[in-house]
């Protein structure tokens, strides 16, 4: 009698787990499980930048110098989009977006450069 109690509490046991489980892991996720990452570098002192962030989001970093990244995980097709520009009258601007593999290894996606007083490099698209 013992015996069979304590296989049907266990059998209990072992159901609230699983019911308690089921529930972690219900996203899918995408094939690709690497990285973006977005970068600004160039001849120029300072520039603001405008970009997607991690969670959708856009973000703005005011007048800071190069170079400047920000890495994060990134999904097949999510939208990203990156935007520096030049605070300074010369020097050019480079914005670059990177797509990392699931082994580190790193891809340009998209790049663009300006040069001059005050101009603006754009580059998005979807990975």
């Amino acid at each position: 009698m013992k015996r069979s109690r304590l296989m049907v509490l266990f059998a209990l046991v072992l159901i609230i787990i699983m019911a308690c489980d089921s529930g972690l892991s219900t996203t899918t996720y995408p094939a690709w499980s690497g990285g973006v990452e977005l970068e600004v570098t160039g001849t120029t002192t300072e520039v603001s930048i405008t970009y997607q962030n991690g969670s959708g989001g856009t973000s703005q970093v005011a007048s800071t110098k190069l170079p400047w990244k920000y890495l994060y995980h990134g999904y097949p097709s999510e939208f990203y989009y990156l935007s520096a520009q030049n605070q300074k009258v010369s020097g050019s601007v480079i914005v670059t977006i990177y797509k990392t593999d699931k082994n580190s290894v790193k891809h340009i996606y998209n790049s663009s450069t300006s040069t001059g007083a005050y101009v603006i490099a754009t580059t998005s698209g979807s990975l």
